[in-house]
């Protein structure tokens, strides 16, 4: 008899931890929605892929470029701020956080006429 009590209250005790976490955070976006460097001709921002492409000039420095204005959505921030000047010879990684952390990348590309 002791035997089967014991058994059903392990029983409860472990389905008691069972419960469905029914609780949803609000959908906060975190997404740059402008970004400029001097030397900039237009910017793609993609906020699906998270990433946001910078055409340059043909004379601009790709490894020194004067940040201008970065800006993110409301309830969002960098979660480190931009120096002055960044280099986009390799790919840029940016994190915009809200209640977590959302991954950025930005890239450059220089078309050159001839």
């Amino acid at each position: 008899r002791f035997t089967i009590y014991l058994m059903i209250m392990m029983l409860f005790s472990m389905t008691s931890c069972l419960f469905e976490n029914d609780m949803s955070y609000p959908d906060i976006p975190a997404d740059i929605v402008a970004f400029e460097v001097e030397g900039q001709k237009g910017v793609e921002i993609d906020t699906e892929k998270r990433h946001v492409e910078v055409v340059l000039d043909e004379v601009s420095d790709m490894s020194s470029l004067k940040v201008v204005n970065v800006a993110v959505s409301e309830d969002a921030e960098l979660a480190e701020p931009l120096p002055e000047y960044i280099d986009l010879t390799d790919t840029l990684k940016l994190n915009v956080r809200t209640y977590m952390d959302n991954f950025w990348t930005v890239t450059a590309i220089q078309p050159i006429d001839r």
